[in-house]
């Protein structure tokens, strides 16, 4: 719920914004429409169009009551059009012949005559139907006959009956014009005004002007519009249809006005909220990246055109304020698309839209059949392509060129299904080298990141096998160590419980030892818990000592030591319990100091383990050979035995905790002896490794060596024939 309430909030947003920007786009178009009808204007006869209303009466009525001579140096545009209407309705060629045009200009020569001396009908029809409006006109003219000439649309028969009126009732006029000895004089809601006045600043603005003496010479006249307008005749009165423009220019002011200011507001507001209006702008990017691009070409292409032919209608037509936002939008989303989908606007097309439907109906296939069906298609199409193509164009060459046009198309849909080809095949192998170092990085211990391939993917099946293989392996390593650490948190608490009972036990068995008991082979009974509270304590030490080495808490206290002094040192701490066993000790140590970076007390021990290991287990009489040597930065330290039982475990499986070569158990032991020697030693970054070859057991122990690097010596080119062995 809390969901779709974004949904609609975000969607309200972006609605306003688009609603904002298109009432601001619609506001400002009006300008032009506002300025050419200019809107600011108190008076609509103060306007260009009401003057050059006036203007244009004007010069129809001198066109009409006498002969104007400078129509003359029209004669030459007067024919063109003359002639191109002629023959458009005589229906002669495009080029006539000689004789035709003779007959032709004879024709236009009467023609002209008439026109130019007598009133044009569509002017006389167009003044006479003016009649009973409330634009009323009287003109009168002297013609060379000496016979006056009038046309009025007035009820008067002489200018001085309508002259008489007019001045009888001025007060219900809004503009009068008096045309009397080539000057103008007149009236309007404005106050009197002349020629000079009425017309100053705008004469390069109007059709015509009488701007000479001789036009009017012998002509009178009166040109007056009521106050009150309206439209009559059969004609709408030009008078009250330039009224009505100048009064809709006012109201489209305001209400541009209001747009405007409305529009900015909700932009702002989707400003102020912009976060939601982005969210909603990702949602359309992302419906839009399903569609086809042929789709949005066509839909794009439209809207754009129908904005572009606004323009070319008018400034001031009602389909500009509408088209030019629909335009606006279009750009708009063909932005959003890119920026949000990139290069994917462009392969969201029909084409790909067929392969991958081709592509998803093969995933049904096993990989070997699906891509050698590929193959085969493949090829089949493009040879198919290509026979087709050369068809169109054999056609083209010796018919029709339109045929060029469709070979061409047929090579570029063959060159793209070549692209798509090639490109599918190099994006198998990327990921097959994806899913080879996924392979690798298994092999080599570490986790390698989960691969993520598309459904449709040629390798998906494969990857998503090989996916569950390393997921299930990182679910078994898991497990383990959360058991392994259980384990340790086990051990060292019941170490630490089994700790504080023990010591009591052997403190009492101290306080027994000092005590006369009776019968006296009760002292025997002391001796044997004494050994016994002794080795358990050893145990529980031990215990403690491998879950510290395990955990990691166990603090080192590493110093530079003579590695070959102490395997001297653990010898000889050691004979007591040595010589009693019978075994032949072979020690070999080098002269040559070598240092290694360790903790004396806990490498100490290991080696310690290592020869008790070896005198515990050795067939006796035998021989057990100690060999310490460098090669290269390493110092090796080698323990060899012959054991005394049969070995039939591997060397990974001993040094695992409480494991024992001697599985008869019958000697002392707690199986912990290894397992510690090789925490302690790879705790100080050394090396243990154990080889069981029949009845001999080798340890071997690395360590780095420390020495500075006066005392290196030259390593011979062959390792000793201790580590050959090795």
């Amino acid at each position: 719920m809390d969901t779709k309430s974004k949904k609609s909030r975000g969607g309200i947003t972006f609605a306003a914004y688009v609603i904002g920007i298109s009432l601001m786009i619609s506001s400002l178009l009006a300008i032009p429409y506002l300025i050419v009808n200019q809107f600011y204007k108190d008076d609509y006869a103060q306007t260009k169009r009401f003057r050059d209303l006036i203007s244009n009466t004007l010069a129809s009525a001198q066109h009409i009551v006498t002969y104007n001579p400078q129509f003359e140096d029209d004669l030459n545009a007067y024919w063109a059009d003359y002639y191109n209407d002629y023959i458009n309705k005589y229906g002669y060629e495009p080029n006539p012949s000689d004789s035709e045009k003779a007959l032709l200009e004879e024709k236009f020569k009467e023609d002209w005559e008439k026109t130019k001396y007598s009133p044009l009908d569509g002017e006389k029809e167009n003044f006479y139907n003016d009649r009973d409006t409330r634009q009323v006109f009287f003109v009168n003219s002297d013609t060379e006959a000496g016979t006056p000439r009038q046309f009025t649309n007035t009820q008067f028969e002489s200018l001085e009956d309508f002259q008489a009126y007019i001045e009888a009732h001025r007060n219900q006029y809004h503009y009068l014009l008096f045309l009397q000895n080539n000057r103008f004089s007149g009236f309007n809601g404005g106050g009197n005004f002349s020629y000079e006045n009425f017309y100053a600043g705008v004469e390069e603005q109007l059709s015509w002007l009488p701007s000479t003496e001789e036009e009017f010479n012998g002509i009178t006249g009166i040109i007056a519009i009521k106050e009150n307008l309206g439209a009559f005749g059969a004609f709408s009165n030009r008078a009250y249809s330039v009224y009505m423009s100048h009064l809709v220019s006012q109201y489209t002011a305001v209400v541009a006005l209001c747009c405007f200011g409305g529009g900015l507001l909700l932009f702002i507001l989707s400003c102020v909220f912009r976060k939601r209006r982005l969210q909603f702008s990702q949602g359309i990017a992302h419906a839009l990246a399903s569609v086809w691009l042929e789709v949005k070409i066509v839909v794009y292409f439209l809207l754009i055109a129908l904005g572009i032919s606004a323009f070319a209608v008018s400034f001031d037509t009602p389909p500009l304020l509408l088209a030019t936002p629909i335009a606006y939008w279009s750009v708009y989303l063909i932005c959003l698309d890119f920026r949000y989908n990139g290069m994917g606007v462009f392969t969201q097309n029909s084409v790909n839209a067929l392969y991958r439907a081709i592509n998803k109906y093969s995933m049904k296939y096993p990989f070997q059949k699906r891509q050698s069906r590929k193959m085969i298609v493949f090829f089949c199409t493009e040879i198919g392509l290509a026979i087709l193509g050369a068809i169109f164009f054999a056609v083209g060459v010796s018919a029709e060129g339109f045929f060029i046009l469709l070979a061409f198309l047929v090579a570029g849909i063959g060159l793209l299904i070549g692209y798509k080809f090639i490109d599918n095949y190099k994006n198998s192998l990327q990921t097959l080298g994806r899913i080879m170092d996924n392979v690798h990085e298994t092999r080599l211990g570490t986790t390698p990141a989960p691969l993520i391939l598309y459904p449709n993917d040629d390798l998906y099946s494969f990857a998503d096998d090989l996916n569950g293989i390393n997921e299930g392996i990182n679910k078994m390593v898991e497990e383990r160590t959360k058991s392994e650490r259980m384990k340790i948190e086990l051990i060292t608490n019941v170490s630490h419980d089994l700790k504080t009972p023990l010591t009591s036990i052997i403190n009492y068995v101290d306080l027994l030892k000092k005590e006369e008991l009776s019968p006296p082979f009760a002292n025997d009974y002391v001796k044997v818990l004494e050994r016994k509270s002794m080795r358990l304590k050893t145990l529980i030490e031990d215990l403690f000592e491998v879950s510290k080495a395990n955990s990691g808490n166990m603090e080192l206290e590493l110093a530079v030591i003579d590695f070959g002094e102490l395997v001297e040192q653990t010898v000889a701490e050691l004979d007591e319990k040595i010589a009693p066993s019978g075994l032949d000790f072979r020690v070999t140590i080098p002269q040559k100091r070598i240092h290694i970076n360790a903790d004396g007390r806990r490498l100490n021990r290991v080696l310690s383990n290592l020869i008790l290991n070896a005198v515990k287990y050795s067939l006796p009489g035998t021989r057990v050979y100690i060999d310490v040597f460098q090669w290269e930065k390493k110092v090796i330290f080698v323990i060899k035995n012959i054991a005394s039982y049969e070995m039939n475990f591997n060397a990974n499986e001993i040094m695992e905790r409480f494991v024992r070569g001697d599985q008869a158990r019958s000697t002392e032991g707690s199986g912990l002896g290894l397992s510690i020697a090789k925490s302690f030693t790879e705790l100080q970054g050394g090396q243990m490794d154990i080889a069981v070859d029949g009845d001999l057991f080798k340890v071997t122990l690395e360590f780095d060596v420390v020495d500075s690097p006066k005392e290196f010596h030259e390593f011979p080119d062959e390792p000793p024939e201790e580590l050959q062995a090795y």
